[in-house]
């Protein structure tokens, strides 16, 4: 399982590690049922240029993310 953080205030992007290699996905912070939205899209690698994740990437990126967050209770949606 991988290890995340939130950077940025109330939007920013979640950062973590997969099978090595750093991701980041962004999300910003709601009022109301939800604590937060992480958007799906936008997820990439960094690096000298940003490269995209590809669709399965970013689907292992959020798997990994719900394993992580649920003994967290963290109420949250992707869109």
């Amino acid at each position: 399982m991988g290890d995340f953080t939130f950077q940025g205030g109330r939007s920013g992007v979640i950062s973590g590690e997969i099978e090595g290699r750093t991701g980041h996905i962004a999300w910003e912070m709601l009022i109301g049922e939800v604590n937060f939205v992480i958007y799906r899209g936008t997820g990439y690698w960094p690096g000298k240029q940003k490269v995209r994740m590809s669709e399965s990437e970013e689907a292992h990126f959020l798997e990994e993310f719900a394993r992580w967050a649920q003994p967290k209770n963290f109420k949250y949606d992707v869109d």
